[in-house]
């Protein structure tokens, strides 16, 4: 499925005082919104909370949701290391997801040489198995600069990908 031009940042519904996603909730959110005629559905960035959901449970939402959409979904990725965010974009793109979504390590401020590396890493431990959105949420983690921005889209438009 390709990304169409309206995608949206979906909420992800809470049971038990907001610690546990409600899949059935979920799914009913995402046949709405298919029907509702979005190009596409970004499940758990800032908006669906993802801090609050264990990598474990995030991904399985991310199956759940991927096998319940006629829409691409964007599954948000971040995670506060290197090797989470890793796992769990290896598991949206196993799952079929159409992309995903990362923003930099949050918690520590970066450099931005060192948000560049992260993405360089990420896509290149993804060997171009999905699409890559960068998530710019200055309020949560370091920003990526417009430079770093224009740096990494220069890189995925080359034959052969500057790596460091």
């Amino acid at each position: 499925m390709k990304l169409g031009p309206i995608s949206v940042a979906a909420v992800t519904p809470r049971r038990n005082l907001g610690y546990e996603a409600d899949l059935g909730a979920t799914l009913e959110l995402v046949d709405y919104l298919c029907a509702a005629g979005v190009h596409g559905i970004a499940l758990l960035g800032s908006t669906g909370e993802f801090l609050h959901l264990t990598p474990e449970h995030r991904a399985h939402l991310v199956r759940l949701a991927v096998k319940r959409s006629r829409v691409p979904i964007i599954a948000g990725i971040t995670h506060s290391t290197f090797d989470g965010t890793v796992m769990l974009a290896e598991d949206a793109a196993t799952a079929g997801a159409g992309a995903i979504l990362a923003m930099p390590p949050y918690f520590f401020r970066y450099a931005q040489t060192e948000v560049r590396e992260f993405y360089l890493r990420l896509a290149d431990r993804l060997a171009c198995a999905i699409p890559i959105f960068l998530y710019n949420i200055p309020f949560f983690t370091t920003a990526i600069s417009c430079e770093t921005s224009c740096a990494l889209l220069a890189t995925s438009l080359s034959s052969n990908p500057v790596r460091s």
